[in-house]
C-alpha cells in the first residue's frame, strides 16, 4: 500500500507530503483564487432525484443543513488528491439518525491501492479498508481526485503549484541580492593595525562592519601595509565569483 500511497510519491516529487503544502494556502494569490472557486461551489444550488417521499424530503433537508461544509470537503480532494471526511451521527427527537458534525482527517491517515480502494489506518496501525467495514463505510467518505495509475490516491493541485509559489516568493528575493551583490561595485577600505579598547575589536574588524552596511557582502579590509584591488563584475558575474 505505502508504493501506492502518494504521501510517498509526493515526498519524492516535491520534498512534501501534500498535508505539508497547506502552507500555500497562506498565498494572498493561492488564497484568494481558491476562496473565490470554493464560494462559488457552495453558493449552487442542488437537488435531489426524490424530494416528494418522507425519506427523499428527509434526505434534502439533511443536505440542506450540511452542504456547504460536506462540499468544502470534498473540495480539499482537488487541492491534496484525497479528502476523507468522517460523519458523526446522533438520534434526533423522532429517534432518526442525523449528522451531528464533521470531523476533518489529513491524507496521510489514509492509503489508497491499485483497485482505487481507500484504507484507513486504525490505533493499532492496521490498514482496514472503508468499504469492507459496515461502520467505517458509513463513516467515512472518501473523494479522490483524478486518480491515475501511478497516483493512485490522487493528482492534487497544490503539487503543480509549489514552483510557481517557490519562483515568486524565493527566487525574486535572490535576484534583488545577486543584482546588489553583483551589479554595484565592491568597497576597499584600509584600517590601522591595533584595537580599539572600548569594544575589543581589531581596527579592520570595525572597518569590515563599517563598510558591510554600505553593500551586501562586497567589503575586503587590508592592513596599511596591505595591498587589493577592486574587481569589476563580468557580464555573467562570473569575474566577481
Amino acid at each position: 500500500l505505502e508504493s501506492n500511497n502518494y504521501l510517498y510519491q509526493a515526498m519524492l516529487d516535491n520534498g512534501l507530503s501534500p498535508d505539508k503544502l497547506r502552507f500555500l494556502l497562506y498565498d494572498d494569490e493561492i488564497g484568494a483564487a481558491w476562496g473565490k472557486r470554493t464560494l462559488a461551489v457552495e453558493r449552487r444550488t442542488f437537488t435531489l432525484s426524490d424530494t416528494k417521499s418522507d425519506i427523499g424530503l428527509f434526505a434534502f433537508e439533511q443536505m440542506r443543513k450540511w452542504y456547504k461544509p460536506l462540499a468544502a470537503e470534498f473540495l480539499k480532494a482537488v487541492l491534496f488528491g484525497l479528502s476523507c471526511p468522517e460523519v458523526v451521527y446522533k438520534q434526533d427527537d423522532k429517534g432518526r439518525y442525523v449528522i451531528s458534525h464533521i470531523i476533518q482527517h489529513k491524507t496521510g491517515r489514509f492509503l489508497v491501492d491499485k483497485a482505487g480502494r481507500t484504507y484507513i489506518q486504525n490505533k493499532n496501525a492496521q490498514n482496514i479498508a472503508i468499504d469492507s467495514d459496515e461502520l467505517l463505510s458509513k463513516k467515512f467518505f472518501p473523494v479522490i481526485y483524478k486518480r491515475t495509475h501511478d497516483r493512485q490516491a490522487g493528482n492534487p493541485l497544490l503539487v503543480s503549484l509549489v514552483w510557481p509559489w517557490f519562483l515568486r516568493s524565493k527566487v525574486w528575493t535572490f535576484w534583488a541580492k545577486y543584482l546588489e551583490r553583483f551589479g554595484s561595485p565592491q568597497w576597499v577600505g584600509k584600517a590601522a593595525q591595533g584595537y580599539d579598547l572600548k569594544t575589543g575589536k581589531s581596527n579592520a574588524e570595525m572597518m569590515a562592519q563599517t563598510l558591510a552596511k554600505a553593500i551586501s557582502s562586497g567589503v575586503i579590509v587590508v592592513g596599511t601595509d596591505e595591498e587589493a584591488t577592486a574587481v569589476d563584475a563580468s557580464a555573467n558575474g562570473g569575474t566577481s565569483f
